[in-house]
């Protein structure tokens, strides 16, 4: 439904937000990806919590695992949704194929 890819995407786009504020100055430290469907097939708030701790282990911010957390509530996986990335490199993230695909 139209609502709710319109809710993900929000989600997307306040997560690589949060990310480029949180790893200013660190990029080479910042994650490749925070996948939503991974973190939608967990069982519990508390995997979902270690598993965004794992990949943020450089950064140091609850605040961000916890609003995520609550941006998480209510949210469906939706396979086969992601698009194909600009430079056709699936390993970056969507900040990273950004940056490098980005017109000086």
């Amino acid at each position: 439904d139209r609502r709710e890819l319109q809710r993900r995407l929000d989600v997307e786009k306040w997560i690589d937000g949060r990310l480029e504020e949180l790893y200013s100055g660190m990029e080479a430290d910042m994650p490749d990806e925070i996948n939503i469907d991974e973190l939608l097939e967990l069982e519990s708030e508390e995997e979902r919590s270690r598993k965004i701790q794992g990949l943020l282990k450089s950064c140091g911010k609850p605040d961000f695992i916890q609003e995520l957390l609550a941006k998480l509530q209510g949210l469906h996986r939706q396979p086969g949704l992601r698009q194909p990335s600009p430079s056709h490199d699936g390993s970056l993230s969507p900040l990273q194929d950004r940056a490098r695909t980005a017109h000086p």
